[in-house]
């Protein structure tokens, strides 16, 4: 005896779960977000005072004045995880990196600034679609700069810690399952202190009020890496 194939049982099994409960839920946004880690590179540009002001002074003889506002570049890698389905905590790491050339009457000079930007940062989720996200976040560290000059006969570094805070707003958007372009940017003031050198504690220089020169600065920075979900 031959028996019909089940059609009736097979369009039950179908229409099922469309009357027991429509398609599965979308997951919730925890379950979208994921841990993960980010790098990549920016373009920052920073307005150090103290140091432009000590560079354009009489002590150094620039034969063209430096802008307030540089190009600089960063370096940055992060580690991040959701805390809810709003919040997320992020720690990053940024490597700054600025130099300034100039020619004089007596001769060239060059002075690079560079710091070392440990941040903790608590974000905001504003959209988590699973394949991009959106979020903005305020942080604070403590952080350590160096300034090296070649000038003439003087060839010395100077180095400076303080605080430092930033506003960040950034995005992600889907090239794989786990993997992601990252786009930022930042809004950052630095409060690095008063540099000295390791030998004698001298400062480089002295900024427009007469002070020894800090190393603080204000800065805006567009970003572009990959970042990547566990």
């Amino acid at each position: 005896m031959k028996y019909p194939f089940p059609w009736t049982f097979l369009l039950t099994l179908i229409a099922a779960p469309c009357v027991l409960g429509g398609t599965p839920d979308t997951p919730t946004t925890m379950e979208r977000m994921r841990p993960g880690i980010a790098a990549g590179m920016g373009v920052e540009y920073l307005s150090p005072r103290d140091i432009v002001d000590m560079i354009n002074s009489a002590g150094f003889h620039p034969r063209e004045r430096q802008p307030e506002f540089h190009a600089g570049v960063n370096f940055f890698g992060a580690g991040f995880v959701p805390l809810s389905g709003d919040w997320m905590l992020k720690v990053e790491y940024a490597y700054m990196l600025n130099t300034y050339n100039i020619d004089s009457q007596f001769g060239p000079g060059e002075f690079t600034m560079k710091a070392h930007l440990p941040t903790i940062i608590l974000h905001y989720i504003f959209v988590d679609e699973g394949l991009y996200n959106l979020s903005a976040g305020a942080g604070m560290g403590y952080h350590f700069g160096e300034l090296s000059v070649s000038y003439s006969t003087l060839v010395d570094s100077y180095t400076a810690t303080g605080p430092g805070g930033l506003l960040e707003l950034q995005g992600n958007t889907a090239i794989g399952e786990d993997l992601f372009v990252h786009l930022g940017v930042q809004a950052r003031w630095e409060g690095i202190g008063e540099l000295r050198n390791g030998t004698a504690g001298a400062a480089p220089g002295i900024n427009a009020q007469g002070d020894p020169a800090r190393m603080g600065w204000f800065s805006v920075a567009a970003r572009i890496g990959m970042s990547y979900y566990f």
